[in-house]
């Protein structure tokens, strides 16, 4: 068993939604190494972003909401509307208390801000995952 309770064979799928290239493939790179994380898709676009949310069953969405169209918390919304098998993690450089109440409101589950390591987002991401898992139990 891993730690937070998901066994190796029950991988954690991540969707990564970031409309900046070089951070959505440092963190595609960073997660397919980690266990027990599977990135299950990776993109910049709110449309792809909602359809993948569909067809690929993320369990947890990392979601930029300091998007260049100025709709990230609009996209928060849509991604958590009815959500019960999937949590949104809001990763973003800076956070403030406003913003997050926003973000809160809109859906998001948890935050991380980009400077967190690797190790660290994959314990926040585990989780976030083990806790919206063990709700809907």
């Amino acid at each position: 068993m891993a730690p937070w309770g998901w066994c190796v064979a029950d991988k954690i799928r991540v969707l990564i939604v970031d409309d900046h290239d070089r951070v959505r493939g440092g963190l595609v790179t960073a997660l397919r190494r980690a266990d027990p994380l599977e990135v299950v898709g990776a993109t910049g676009c709110a449309d792809e972003a909602l359809q993948w949310l569909h067809e690929r069953s993320p369990d947890v969405i990392l979601l930029e909401v300091k998007r260049v169209d100025g709709a990230g918390l609009e996209l928060c919304r849509q991604l958590s509307h009815n959500a019960t098998e999937h949590a949104v993690v809001v990763l973003t450089s800076y956070l403030s208390p406003q913003e997050w109440s926003g973000a809160r409101d809109a859906g998001a589950k948890d935050y991380a801000l980009k400077q967190i390591d690797s190790k660290g987002l994959v314990a926040k991401i585990a989780q976030v995952a083990d806790r919206n898992r063990n709700n809907r139990s």
